[in-house]
């Protein structure tokens, strides 16, 4: 029988698929709106999107555990874990922005990296889909015990 995979398993696959759609939404944005050298941002947003994203790798594995205990079917823990990461990924460019001057906070081109991390967030949550619902299975069958 198969184990159910950890919440930090899951965690790492949410960060790495988020990152990667993320810089690559960013970057085909950048492409048609810079040119050649905004699809450089491609590979910008990815690289720093690994190193300065990695602390929140500890607080995606409690999300998981908390959307795990929603009292509702898949679908619902699903999308409580998308609202979790969501709002993490919005908070944590929010703080980014004001830290580099609270004015980029109203660029159009800001405003499009939220959606793209949005997107990206939801993606990224719906690809582990299987691997989510082992590991609510393994928890409510323990609870049961």
């Amino acid at each position: 029988m198969n184990s159910a995979p950890s919440a930090m398993t899951i965690a790492l696959s949410i960060w790495v698929r988020a990152i990667t759609l993320n810089a690559l939404l960013i970057g085909v944005y950048m492409f048609f709106h810079y040119g050649f050298e905004g699809a450089l941002i491609l590979v910008l947003a990815f690289i720093i999107g690994f190193v300065v994203t990695l602390p929140v790798l500890v607080v995606i594995p409690l999300f998981i555990k908390l959307a795990a205990k929603i009292p509702y079917g898949l679908k619902g823990r699903l999308a409580g874990l998308s609202f979790f990461l969501i709002a993490l990924a919005v908070l944590f460019y929010t703080i980014v922005a004001f830290l580099m001057g609270g004015n980029l906070i109203y660029s159009k081109d800001f405003q499009l990296i939220i959606l793209a991390a949005i997107v990206a967030v939801v993606l990224a949550t719906r690809s582990v889909k299987n691997s989510f619902s082992k590991l609510t299975y393994n928890d409510h069958e323990q609870q049961l015990i």
